[in-house]
């Protein structure tokens, strides 16, 4: 299950509703669109800010990035940034919150 992200400068946009359900585990990605010039030669990375934990960094890779399951196995709300590393650059992004609902499997462990 994809999520569309656009990138335009240091702003973040998601096409479509932020929600899921609890107890999906590597199963929801992220697909970012950088518009223009501004993150070309950037390292990028996702942030996920999930509740109970330090944030949580996955490397953008393709324009793609996985879900951490530490935001996805039980009802919850958290927020997704990007930032992206240049030399001595930086460019960070808004969060967008996502509202994970009760799902089939909740607590199941993987």
């Amino acid at each position: 299950m994809d999520y569309s992200f656009i990138v335009a400068g240091d702003r973040l946009m998601l096409q479509g509703e932020a929600t899921g359900n609890a107890g999906n585990t590597n199963t929801y990605t992220g697909k970012f669109d950088f518009l223009g010039g501004a993150w070309n030669g950037y390292s990028k990375v996702a942030v996920f800010h999930c509740a109970g934990t330090q944030p949580i960094e996955v490397n953008i890779e393709d324009n793609l990035c996985v879900f951490p399951a530490a935001c996805t196995q039980n009802a919850n709300n958290f927020y997704v940034g990007v930032y992206g590393v240049k030399d001595d650059k930086r460019i960070s992004t808004n969060l967008i919150p996502f509202d994970i609902g009760n799902g089939a499997a909740i607590n199941v462990r993987s």
